[in-house]
């Protein structure tokens, strides 16, 4: 037997506990939660409704989730265009949704890096909760594969260094993203990556996330997390990464791994970081990092410290330019070349994001 949840008005399976799409609690009489609103004790302190309601102008919508829409809009008070993020009015009552929207925002807040998309303010008016964003002109990670096929390996790595520099950061701080993917990294017109939507996010000393419960995108969660998003740390996005570089080099989601299509320079260090158990599994960002500059064959690293391929100058491992010609380190192409064209490969039927 099918209900609908009160919710999101998604069709379920009758003996649900929660619901499967908004995470909420279906249980008990349906009459009772169709009427159902949050109560203010339950819901985390929001911020006034701003004075100047009309700040935000010429707003577009530039992509829709599923329980979330994205606006492009111009900031009339700093003049400069930004990226707005709302709840679907659908979920407008959804307990489980606000408190992930605002655990998004909060995330977000405690991460000031170069590739995080930041974080300007978190609003609200007559329509609810708004994130306020960094505006990331350019396409994402997916875009890019189903417009001009698979990276090499020599474009993935200097993405993938990137990453583990940001989720490093964020891992210091106890977050977790949980939902590491190519859709959720944006690429800017210069080709600088940066990781966006932490709305699965998940501090492991909190109890945020019920127990049992499984959040994600199946293709690229560890193992470990298909059990129960509780109990995880930053090796589950050790394993998302990974498996976001294996859609990279292959074109083809991580449904299965073939270790034949994975380039030679790369493959030892993916399997390690897709091992099944997380105790097998690569420890950390760090390592994760430092494994990719070994490598990297336009990076060669002498005694801990990169050497830049323009100048020979030894730099420390956390440069990301060099200290004596200004050259970026830790790749073997420029920025701005990340993207090349190449021939296009037909993905058609296979992609989900």
């Amino acid at each position: 037997m099918k209900i609908v949840c009160p919710y999101c008005q998604r069709r379920i399976d009758g003996d649900s506990t929660f619901c499967m799409f908004c995470g909420e609690k279906v249980s008990g009489s349906l009459q009772v939660l169709a009427g159902a609103t949050p109560q203010a004790s339950d819901l985390p302190p929001v911020p006034p409704r701003p004075r100047n309601a009309d700040r935000y102008k010429d707003m577009l919508v530039v992509g829709k989730g599923g329980m979330g829409e994205v606006y492009s809009a111009r900031d009339t008070r700093l003049n400069r265009k930004v990226a707005i993020k709302r709840i679907l009015p659908k979920y407008m009552r959804s307990t489980t949704v606000f408190h992930r929207f605002l655990r998004e925002a909060r995330s977000i807040a405690q991460l000031s890096h170069y590739n995080i998309a930041q974080l300007y303010e978190l609003e609200q008016d007559d329509n609810g909760l708004y994130i306020v964003m960094e505006f990331v002109e350019g396409t994402s990670v997916l875009e890019r594969l189903r417009s001009r096929g698979a990276y090499t390996a020599s474009e993935t790595i200097p993405i993938l260094a990137q990453m583990c520099e940001a989720l490093e950061l964020a891992h210091a701080r106890g977050i977790i993203h949980r939902d590491i993917k190519p859709a959720n990294i944006l690429l800017t017109s210069g080709g600088v990556p940066k990781l966006v939507d932490f709305g699965l996010a998940h501090e492991p000393e909190s109890d945020s996330t019920a127990v049992g419960s499984v959040l994600g995108t199946v293709d690229f969660m560890a193992p470990e997390q298909r059990v129960s998003a509780t109990h995880v740390d930053g090796r589950a996005d050790v394993f998302g990464l990974a498996a976001t570089a294996y859609q990279m080099l292959t074109g083809e989601r991580p449904r299965h791994i073939y270790p034949d299509k994975i380039p030679i320079e790369l493959r030892t260090l993916l399997l390690s970081a897709l091992e099944e158990h997380p105790d097998k599994r690569l420890p950390s960002m760090t390592e994760f990092k430092r494994r990719l500059q070994l490598s990297d064959p336009g990076q060669e690293v002498v005694r801990g410290q990169l050497v830049c391929p323009q100048c020979a100058r030894p730099n420390p491992p956390t440069f990301h330019f060099c200290g004596g010609c200004g050259s970026h380190l830790g790749m073997s192409t420029p920025p701005s070349s990340v993207v090349p064209a190449q021939e296009q490969i037909s993905l058609a039927g296979s992609w989900k994001d």
